[in-house]
């Protein structure tokens, strides 16, 4: 059976924040479809930090290929509400098309 985007989604995404969380750029840069230094990528989340962790995490799903994942995460700097715009590549794999952040 494919791998379905409901399940793809939150997998990545909780990927990505683990990654960042440990200070794992590699790992980050990967969820999000690219390697450190590819034109346009760039890690913003400052806020990240060893004791971020995930204390809400809701996906939907918009078609067979995208999904958005809504996030609570805590820090050690406060509580962000973080937005994932989650696709599958063509060459395979699901990866982060976009995020952003707000501080609560």
């Amino acid at each position: 059976m494919p791998l379905q985007i409901e399940s793809a989604a939150p997998s990545v995404v909780r990927r990505y924040i683990e990654a960042l969380a440990r200070g794992d750029d590699g790992t980050a840069y990967a969820a999000l479809g690219g390697a450190a230094g590819d034109p346009g990528l760039t890690l913003v989340e400052t806020f990240m930090d060893a004791s971020a962790r995930i204390t809400r995490l809701k996906t939907t799903t918009l078609s067979p290929t995208e999904a958005q994942v809504d996030a609570e995460i805590t820090t050690a700097k406060g509580v962000y509400d973080a937005t994932y715009r989650v696709k599958f590549s063509p060459k395979g794999g699901a990866y982060i098309a976009s995020h952003d952040y707000i501080k609560v």
